[in-house]
């Protein structure tokens, strides 16, 4: 749990600066100068581009981490249309319920707002709740899971609503701070707070799940969220394992049905479970299984599991 949340984290930080580095760069980041379609447009195309650039940096992590870059290009094209719809549409959506908060103020209550209003901080909280909902949702429907979808989609909500009272309490308190520098903190916190919020989302509701313990890839974790799930080396399995030679294209397949989940050997493939070679074994928590030199403790959820 640990070292997979260690491992969001720094993707999720990376992802924040090259992110905000980008956005800067080519002037698109800071607040629109008036409230019409334009700006709304503008906020969409801020949140979809730094939607990209962030959620990519999560998803593409593994293919980079082992060298892969083919693999990483080829991610990145699945997933760079999904994250920069669903990111614009969040910034578009914030940006007009903003405008529209604002506009339903008096003249009077316009002019007492202060850098610590209420209505500041439930208005980034609404944008960037939004951005965390949908780059979750996003990364969800790109793995093809309507499970992962809504897991991630609520843990990037709940983070990205907190990220966004930490952005508006920097801007509050840090007067001093240029606004670049004061950009890149607020997205930091956000950028924490999202990849917190859909790692104890997902742990919290998953149902089965399989940890790397031995091989190059050690300490990762994936969530079972199919009724079929293929294991090899090819990047069209929904589980990917990287850095082990030994392991075939597809591997093995995981299959769920009636409460129970099977394991069995796709074409000439070698598997142990338990130390014992099988061709299928019905799989129990704690089982330990052996594919190539990668070694995979099966873990799920029974009654009175935490």
């Amino acid at each position: 749990m640990s070292s997979q949340l260690g491992r969001l984290i720094a993707d999720a930080m990376v992802g924040v600066l090259l992110g905000w580095g980008f956005t800067e760069i080519i002037g698109i980041a800071g607040s629109p100068a008036s409230t019409s379609f334009g700006s709304d447009a503008k906020s969409g195309a801020y949140f979809g581009l730094f939607g990209v650039i962030f959620g990519s940096a999560i998803v593409c992590s593994d293919w980079v981490r082992a060298g892969d870059w083919d693999g990483a290009g080829r991610r990145l094209r699945q997933v760079a249309i999904p994250l920069f719809a669903a990111s614009f549409v969040a910034g578009f959506v914030a940006e007009v319920i903003y405008s529209g908060i604002i506009e339903g103020l008096t003249l009077q209550e316009r002019l007492e707002l202060t850098p610590n209003s209420g209505t500041l901080y439930l208005a980034r909280m609404i944008g960037w709740g939004l951005f965390g909902a949908g780059v979750g949702a996003a990364i969800g429907l790109v793995n093809r899971s309507r499970t992962q979808a809504i897991n991630a989609g609520l843990g990037g909500l709940a983070g990205g609503a907190a990220g966004g009272l930490a952005f508006e309490f920097a801007g509050a308190h840090l007067e001093s701070v240029g606004d670049g520098t004061l950009r890149l903190i607020g997205l930091m916190a956000i950028g924490l707070l999202v990849a917190v919020g859909m790692r104890f989302v997902e742990t919290a509701r998953r149902e089965a799940w399989l940890e790397i313990t031995g091989g190059g890839m050690a300490g990762k974790e994936f969530i079972l969220y199919h009724e079929r799930t293929q294991l090899g080396s090819s990047p069209d399995c929904e589980i990917y394992l990287l850095k082990d030679p030994s392991i075939e294209k597809f591997h093995a397949m995981i299959e769920s049905k009636e409460g129970r989940r099977t394991l069995t050997t796709l074409g000439d493939a070698v598997v142990a479970v338990n130390g014992q070679p099988t061709r299928t074994a019905s799989l129990r928590s704690h089982d330990t299984i052996q594919i190539g030199n990668t070694t995979i403790r099966f873990s799920e959820r029974t009654a009175g599991t935490p």
